[in-house]
């Protein structure tokens, strides 16, 4: 079983660093997700690619393709919940990995049959977020460390649309270099006034 961490590198937020829990990193996550034919690849320390992820649907249930020295590793899909059932969930086949959780809140685990492969978990660390993710197997770290990267921009994907739904401010910009702001004022409600005998 290994501990590993996931963190976004602060200058570029388009590299992602796996990191034992030594601190050491063992793994680069680079690339764009999120359109059709966008690659996300993990490679070792020295530039060497090790698995590429490649976006070939682009839905709601986007489907990836993940291959390593240009073979077919597997196939990543996601599935809507079952009748009000269960949650959404996601699927790595051939291998047979069933992956659900809270993608939201991300905590999610990987099981194939009964035996878990990963628990992954977003938690906060000095001050900036990871992931943690627990292991079972190391033959495992490397397409466990890229699905958990995928399965977090749908997340986060998620969580800006909601935020772009609802405004929280009522001040417009009406210039385009300059600070020229304007507010709306709602006028205050007359409240009736209560008699006391």
């Amino acid at each position: 079983m290994r501990q590993l961490f996931i963190k976004e590198n602060q200058r570029n937020n388009q590299r992602l660093t796996v990191r034992d829990t030594r601190g050491q990193i063992l793994y680069l996550i680079e690339g764009r997700w999120g359109r059709k034919d966008d690659i996300v690849s993990l490679q070792t320390i020295q530039g060497t690619e090790c698995l590429q992820a490649k976006q070939v649907k682009l839905s709601p249930l986007p489907i990836f393709e993940i291959t390593a020295q240009d073979e077919n590793v597997g196939v990543i899909r996601k599935h809507p919940g079952l009748f009000g059932i269960r949650d959404s969930y996601f699927t790595l086949h051939p291998h047979r990995w069933v992956i659900t959780g809270d993608f939201e809140e991300l905590y999610f685990t990987a099981y194939k049959n009964n035996d878990l492969i990963m628990e992954c978990e977003k938690i906060q660390k000095n001050s900036s977020d990871y992931f943690e993710l627990v292991v079972e197997q190391d033959e495992d770290i490397q397409l466990c460390s890229l699905i958990t990267v995928l399965l977090d921009h749908y997340a986060r994907k998620k969580n800006e649309e909601e935020q772009a739904d609802c405004p929280t401010d009522d001040a417009y910009n009406l210039g385009f270099l300059n600070n020229i702001h304007c507010s709306i004022l709602y006028p205050q409600e007359k409240q009736p006034r209560i008699k006391m005998k």
